[in-house]
């Protein structure tokens, strides 16, 4: 019951809100669909003067590939490193293991006056991803916002948490587990990430 351009208009909403607070000027027209839709934001951004184009899409091959593909239009150069960077901070958190950085000629690349950095977040077309991307795309606009901080040297602004009505005092702990994963790796990598953001993280095995 839901789409492509559904997802990645909230998500590029959610990363406009977050590049926000961490002090970027961002902007996008997250209403309209479709082709017409592209050319739009393209024109949008150039006459913008953005500094860096990011259109956000997800991907589709099989049914079974999984992954996080960026796009830029040569390597070495201003897209790359983007694109590098948002590597580091959006693979890690993304399902699929078979990530990488390519060059290519889509017109979001090839029009936009800025460095372009082309986001596929995961494949759309395997169960697996396509949950996950409906169930994080604050989490994706984060990474990418995070990536973009590193990048520009932009210190990253974490959202606000919720904080509760009253403090409570309990003997009891509770834990927050952040994902389940069948492959080991995958769970490996997002023990690292979590570690490098400063938080303890360990990986319990469990029968399914």
């Amino acid at each position: 019951n839901t789409n492509e351009a559904a997802q990645c208009r909230q998500i590029a909403l959610y990363a406009v809100e977050a590049a926000k607070r961490c002090g970027f000027e961002a902007m996008t027209d997250a209403v309209s669909g479709g082709d017409e839709a592209m050319d739009l934001r393209i024109e949008q951004s150039n006459d913008w003067g953005a500094d860096v184009h990011v259109p956000i899409h997800t991907n589709a091959h099989n049914g079974q590939v999984q992954g996080t593909r960026l796009f830029c239009f040569s390597i070495p150069g201003d897209g790359y490193n983007i694109c590098a960077a948002i590597m580091n901070t959006l693979a890690p958190i993304t399902p699929g293991s078979s990530d990488n950085i390519t060059t290519a000629r889509f017109a979001e690349i090839l029009q936009a006056n800025a460095p372009t950095a082309y986001i596929e977040v995961a494949f759309h077309d395997n169960k697996e991803e396509a949950q996950w991307i409906i169930d994080h795309k604050k989490d994706i606009a984060e990474a990418i916002v995070k990536g973009l901080c590193n990048h520009f040297g932009v210190k990253y602004v974490a959202p606000e948490a919720e904080k509760p009505s009253e403090p409570v005092s309990t003997n009891t702990l509770y834990r927050v587990q952040v994902g389940a994963y069948s492959v080991k790796s995958n769970a490996e990598r997002m023990k690292r990430a979590l570690e490098n953001d400063g938080y303890d993280a360990f990986i319990v095995e469990v029968a399914k």
